[in-house]
C-alpha cells in the first residue's frame, strides 16, 4: 500500500541521514559528505540543517561550486 511505501522511504532517508553525519563525524574534512547531508535535509525540507551543513560544505572546500 501507498503509506507504507512512503513509510520505508522515509526511514530510508533518515538512515542515509545518520549515514552521512557519522561520516563526517569520522572525517569532518569530507565536504563530499556535507554537501550531500545538505541536499538530502534541504530535499527532506529541513532547511535550518541543510544551510548549516552546505555552510560546512563551503567551509572545508569554497572551491566546489554545487555547495552554493
Amino acid at each position: 500500500d501507498n503509506y507504507r511505501t512512503f513509510s520505508d522511504k522515509s526511514i530510508l532517508k533518515g538512515e542515509i541521514v545518520a549515514n552521512f553525519r557519522k561520516a563526517m563525524e569520522l572525517n569532518p574534512q569530507d565536504d563530499f559528505a556535507a554537501l550531500n547531508l545538505g541536499r538530502l535535509l534541504l530535499n527532506l525540507q529541513d532547511y535550518d540543517n541543510s544551510i548549516a551543513a552546505l555552510d560546512q560544505a563551503i567551509a572545508i572546500n569554497p572551491k566546489r561550486a554545487w555547495s552554493y
